[in-house]
């Protein structure tokens, strides 16, 4: 009986320590996964309050970056602005391109009156080679009607008058030619002077023009200086003309004509016979 009693028991305390134990590791399971929960809860308030921080700074950090932003762009504009002013007035370029600018200015006002010189030149030297060509046609008719030895009763009075007409023709070339003279040597101290002060500028442009292409190469002062360089080369030989004018004005100077001079016809002297008185 005891022993039935005993093995009763027994099987209870089996069945008992059989149920109790699953519940127990249950219970110890749970226990686990809710410290777990609770540290994710906390780990994940901190993320979120980093998160928070974050964007906090963020927000400041685009803050200072518009902030920042509109400074670099006050001092972009304002940087601009001085190397524009600095091109404009104090660059080596700036400098010599005013430099090339005034001497266009002055070089226009010589190309100006060198432009006015050298029509007076060209109208001269027509107008010489024009008296040149009626001189030696006046001398040639002159002395081909023997002007210079008009005799009257013998020459035609038509002659004598066509004489007379040439002489004052000649004269009155003659008279012009010097005029032309005085204006010829007027015309080429004038264009001596011009031509030096075109000869300075010329050199001066030529100095310029290897610190230009150094200084501002690619830029449209280059062109201009070499422009510039080769303008007055039309007028450098306008000394030739002026030299032919001169020669011109001495071969018409060399022409001479003997004034018409109307010879009188010599009367014969008629001879008296003298009456001798008888002894």
């Amino acid at each position: 009986m005891k022993i039935k009693h005993t093995l009763v028991f027994l099987t209870s305390l089996v069945l008992m320590t059989a149920v109790w134990m699953p519940s127990a590791f249950a219970q110890q399971h749970c226990n686990v996964l809710k410290h777990r929960i609770q540290n994710r809860r906390a780990q994940l308030r901190n993320v979120n309050r980093s998160i928070q921080y974050v964007d906090a700074q963020i927000r400041r950090l685009q803050a200072r970056k518009q902030s920042l932003l509109q400074q670099r762009n006050r001092l972009q504009n304002s940087l601009n602005q001085d190397q524009q002013l600095f091109e404009q007035s104090c660059s080596v370029c700036v400098i010599l391109r005013n430099r090339v600018n005034a001497l266009k200015v002055e070089l226009n006002k010589v190309l100006n009156n060198m432009e006015a010189v050298s029509n007076q030149i060209h109208q001269i030297n027509d107008e010489v080679t024009n008296l040149n060509s009626r001189v030696f046609s006046v001398r040639s008719e002159y002395n081909r009607l023997n002007c210079s030895h008009l005799i009257a009763g013998q020459t035609p009075q038509s002659t004598i008058d066509r004489c007379r007409t040439l002489f004052s023709q000649w004269n009155r070339i003659q008279g012009r030619i010097n005029v032309l003279a005085g204006t010829v040597r007027k015309l080429r101290r004038r264009y001596n002077r011009l031509l030096n002060r075109l000869n300075y500028i010329d050199s001066v442009l030529d100095n310029l023009y290897s610190k230009v292409q150094r200084q501002c190469s690619g830029r449209p002062v280059v062109t201009n200086v070499q422009t510039l360089m080769r303008s007055g080369s039309r007028y450098k030989g306008l000394s030739g003309m002026l030299n032919n004018i001169t020669t011109g004005i001495r071969k018409v100077r060399r022409v001479r004509l003997k004034k018409v001079r109307q010879l009188k016809v010599r009367r014969r002297k008629r001879h008296i016979l003298k009456v001798v008185p008888r002894r």
